[in-house]
């Protein structure tokens, strides 16, 4: 493909904290922040600027699925001189399936929005396939292991349509961990 980049390394971080209400008939509703910590260990692979957006979502989860639907509005803290500033606002939605022993496989959609930018790159529209398990230490901690596959349908036709594989590392924490010792 003419004016493609090949990036290998570590994207930014994000670190969430979200409240959620106790589930009503499988269904959750839920408050939070996410943080964007620019540590990408190249320059295509993140931001090079702190940002913060407040969370708002919504969701459903049995002993099978789980989907949910979150709408974050974020904006740009700092970062070097002359870095462009980002106004973004994101609509991500979620459903995974359990397949039993720990592992799940999904399907992730998101329709962000750049106020910054102009014409059509303002829009990014990724939709992923993923595949995860979770790992259990002990009663208490657990993490989740990840891969996926992203495609970005992005302006200016198919010949700009860009793929993404990545892994996840996502650390669970069991409901009253902080707050109900």
């Amino acid at each position: 493909m003419q004016n493609s980049r090949e990036y290998w390394g570590l994207g930014d971080a994000n670190i969430a904290a979200v409240l959620v209400a106790p589930p009503r008939d499988n269904v959750f509703v839920g408050a939070g922040v996410v943080t964007q910590f620019p540590s990408a260990t190249r320059a295509g692979l993140g931001a090079r600027n702190w940002a913060a957006r407040p969370v708002l979502a919504v969701g459903y989860q049995d002993d099978v699925i789980s989907a949910s639907l979150k709408l974050t509005q974020g904006w740009t803290l700092g970062g070097p001189t002359g870095q462009t500033r980002t106004t973004l606002t994101a609509l991500r939605s979620q459903i995974s399936v359990g397949l039993g022993d720990g592992w799940s496989a999904g399907v992730n959609g998101e329709a962000d929005y750049d106020w910054e930018g102009s014409g059509r790159s303002r829009w990014t529209v990724p939709v992923s396939l993923t595949l995860s398990r979770v790992l259990t230490f002990s009663d208490d901690r657990a993490v989740q292991i990840g891969g996926l596959i992203t495609h970005y349908a992005l302006p200016g036709g198919p010949q700009r349509a860009v793929w993404e594989f990545g892994l996840n590392l996502t650390f669970v924490v069991p409901r009253g961990y902080f707050f109900g010792r």
